[in-house]
């Protein structure tokens, strides 16, 4: 986190969907963790940490898919366009 003060709360009984997405960039590709309300409507995006010009971090990349992993069929896997 950017502020060591923050502290973030969700509700899990309002996540329906989660999903794993790899987004190409000019910089390689980009992991995100995306949840989603039963309506479709979006609840938050989780990305690493990562400066223009720069890849994305490894270990935010295995922390995302071993999420994705430990969700079982919670969570769904795509590749964005």
């Amino acid at each position: 986190m950017l502020d060591e003060g923050f502290n973030l709360h969700l509700r899990a009984d309002a996540i329906h969907e989660s999903w794993l997405v790899s987004k190409p960039t000019d910089d390689g590709v980009v992991t995100s963790i995306e949840l989603f309300d039963a309506d479709g409507g979006l609840i938050a995006m989780f990305f690493g940490e990562r400066k223009p010009g720069r890849t994305e971090q490894t270990a935010w990349r295995h922390l995302a898919q071993s999420s994705a992993q430990s969700s079982g069929d919670h969570t769904a896997q795509r590749e964005a366009a």
